[in-house]
């Protein structure tokens, strides 16, 4: 038995209704590497010492 596009659609189309959720914690940095990007890093891995 295939589904047919419309049927896929369809069930692709319906909202979550199970009610799990994974929440995330997420930091974003700016493109590239340079020094300030480095303390950000060292303080989210607490590695961080302060000069």
């Amino acid at each position: 038995m295939s589904a047919t596009a419309k049927e896929i659609n369809g069930i692709m189309s319906q909202g979550y209704k199970q009610g799990f959720v994974t929440v995330l914690e997420t930091d974003t940095f700016p493109p590239g590497l340079d020094e300030a990007v480095i303390r950000q890093l060292s303080k989210v891995k607490t590695e961080y010492r302060a000069a």
